[in-house]
């Protein structure tokens, strides 16, 4: 049987209530809690290991599934950076 992650997450999760958690993309807050945070990488803990010590022990996902959908992933992340930065550019020169 082939499972499909995001579906089976989905059915796991309307067993239990909603919890909003925070999306930690940077460095952990000093208030890190599992509970109320979901930290995207261990570099969230880079030089701020002391704010959760078991930071090891939790389960980071890969959002890419293969290596086609990671360089696809970094073709649509390139291109969208280019085109806000050439509106951010726009926009601060007719500030001028």
């Amino acid at each position: 049987m082939f499972l499909k992650p995001a579906l089976d997450l989905l059915v796991e999760n309307r067993a239990e209530p909603a919890v909003a958690k925070r999306l930690v993309v940077g460095t952990v807050p000093h208030d890190f809690s599992p509970d109320t945070h979901l930290a995207l990488g261990p570099w969230c803990f880079f030089k701020a290991e002391d704010r959760y010590p078991e930071w090891d022990t939790l389960a980071f996902v890969d959002p890419f599934a293969t290596r086609a959908a990671r360089d696809a992933g970094g073709r649509a992340s390139n291109a969208l950076t280019k085109i806000l930065i050439g509106e951010l550019h726009v926009r601060e020169a007719s500030r001028c």
